[in-house]
């Protein structure tokens, strides 16, 4: 594994149907790497970015991105000036 810090990244397969489990088998075999959640089209991974991004390389099908993090708004009313 690279020096690089593990982020978590979403894979989605573009595909026609059900993503195949191609990425998914090399994922298992990748040290370092963890399958956060996963849909029958879309993979939460925390992991090294370079090396998901080999994997993700060799899948033309899967698209990756960094997952991000939006906070939720402060549902307590502002008060008026």
């Amino acid at each position: 594994m690279s020096d690089a810090p593990c982020r978590r990244f979403i894979l989605r397969y573009s595909g026609e149907g059900n993503a195949p489990l191609q990425v998914l088998d090399h994922l298992e075999r990748l040290p370092g790497a963890k399958i956060v959640d996963r849909t029958t089209r879309m993979l939460l991974v925390e992991g090294d970015p370079h090396a998901l991004a080999a994997i993700v390389a060799q899948c033309p099908e899967w698209l990756m991105s960094a997952e991000v993090q939006v906070p939720a708004p402060d549902p307590r009313p502002k008060p008026d000036d």
